[in-house]
């Protein structure tokens, strides 16, 4: 009702022309272009300058009304008007505009004038071949040249954050305090809320600009804590189903992989716990590929790209990142891509976990140590189904072990055990399971 009596009344205010620049004489508007442009216009210049000031100031007239409404405002106020000012851009002074005052003035209209060329025909000598005629070369007026060399400026407009009511920016608020306070109790509530509760969606944009902005202050600083905290808020968030969390992305999925690839997620690497925060990051991370990507897997070619970059990297907790990532991802991920690479892996770790004045505390140090196991457990398990499932004997298997030393280097007599030990597990899981069988049999 608000929005509809304002437009009639501005209607009624245009119908009497205060909103036309044509109701200012020539020599008001003049008054104005020689303060604001420092010249003296014509009466073409006037007009276009007036139709620049009068659709400003409607559109600013326009958004002002809506984020009045949005906010539950009765009358239009200066702050309606200065956020609209922000939010579209403008400067504070509406009427500083750029006109190129000499174009509009010595603009003048072309008139286009037909050539018509007459072609030379040679006529043929009697008994000739067929004449030739001489074509003119096509005409090519000059602005479509201009044009193929011209540069456009584009000015892209900024992602529009509509405000929130009070009722909500106070909701807004106490969750924030919740999730990032002292209490554990309230925050693991308020995980689960954040899971549950719909009415987060008209907060969404606001919760996903705190977290992005909090992960990268946090990342720089090193604040273990507070990192682990919003990781554990994007993992609730991203559970809610009633969520559209797709428009959001672009500030969520980057931050969360620079906490899995990151060289330096705290200040003290051997009493925080990385390797469970990294572990929570390429969840979230596995998790957004599965429900989020497309067809065409835009957003898994990019995470890719970035692990396999990682992967290169001289930090081992880089490195250790980026094949958890992978692992995350899934076996034919793991298999693809981190398992050509496991022996070069090997070759870099191993000088690491030998040496002999080695600080049991440094980063290098316990990186190398679980990115040693977790390569294991994992190759093991995918050996387990890749090799030939024939019976093996004390031949076959130590074919097995050269085999895997001259792929692996180093590592592969230890991935030769885990796979001999999830080849024995599964072995024994079968004879549990046909044993169990056969005893509900026998009691039928």
């Amino acid at each position: 009702s608000t929005l509809m009596s304002f437009m009639m009344e501005r209607k009624r205010k245009k119908k009497r022309g205060i909103f036309r620049a044509s109701t200012l004489s020539n020599k008001s508007m003049n008054a104005v272009a020689l303060t604001y442009v420092r010249q003296k216009l014509n009466r073409r210049a006037l007009r276009v300058f007036g139709d620049i000031i009068r659709n400003n100031v409607i559109r600013l007239l326009a958004e002002s009304t809506k984020h009045c409404i949005r906010t539950g405002g009765d009358t239009l106020d200066l702050e309606h008007l200065e956020f609209s000012q922000r939010e579209m851009g403008h400067s504070l002074d509406m009427l500083h505009i750029r006109v190129n005052c000499k174009r509009l003035e010595t603009r003048t209209r072309r008139k286009v004038v037909k050539v018509r060329r007459r072609v030379p025909v040679r006529r043929a000598a009697p008994g000739a071949s067929m004449p030739t005629i001489n074509l003119p070369e096509p005409l090519r007026p000059k602005w479509d040249l201009k044009r193929l060399h011209s540069i456009d400026d584009v000015l892209i407009m900024k992602n529009r954050c509509y405000p929130l009511s009070r009722e909500r920016q106070a909701y807004y608020v106490h969750t924030t305090d919740k999730l990032l306070g002292n209490s554990e109790e309230e925050r693991i509530e308020m995980l689960h809320i954040l899971e549950l509760d719909p009415s987060y969606h008209y907060m969404l944009p606001q919760l996903a600009s705190f977290v992005n902005m909090g992960i990268q202050m946090n990342l720089y600083h090193g604040n273990f804590v507070v990192l682990t905290y919003l990781l554990r808020a994007i993992n609730s968030l991203l559970r809610n189903h009633n969520l559209e969390f797709r428009p959001y992305l672009h500030l969520i999925l980057p931050v969360v992989v620079s906490c899995v690839v990151s060289a330096k997620l705290g200040s003290f690497a051997d009493k925080e716990d990385h390797w469970a925060m990294r572990e929570l990051a390429s969840e979230v991370t596995a998790h957004i590929l599965r429900h989020f990507d497309g067809r065409q897997r835009f957003i898994r070619r990019k995470v890719v790209r970035i692990y396999l970059e990682g992967m290169d990297k001289s930090s081992m907790a880089t490195v250790y990142g980026s094949i958890l990532g992978f692992i995350k991802m899934g076996r034919r991920a793991f298999q693809k891509h981190v398992m050509p690479r496991i022996g070069d892996i090997s070759d870099r770790i191993e000088p690491l976990l030998t040496k002999e004045d080695a600080d049991e505390k440094d980063i290098e140090y316990l990186s190398s140590k679980y990115l040693r196991l977790r390569l294991i457990m994992e190759t093991g398990q995918i050996l387990r189904y890749t090799l030939e499932d024939d019976e093996y004997n004390d031949e076959t298997e130590a074919k097995v072990l050269i085999q895997l030393t001259e792929q692996f280097h180093e590592i592969g007599r230890t991935i030769f055990r885990s796979w001999m030990f999830y080849r024995v597990l599964d072995d024994a899981y079968d004879e549990c399971l046909a044993e169990e069988l056969e005893r509900i049999i026998v009691i039928q």
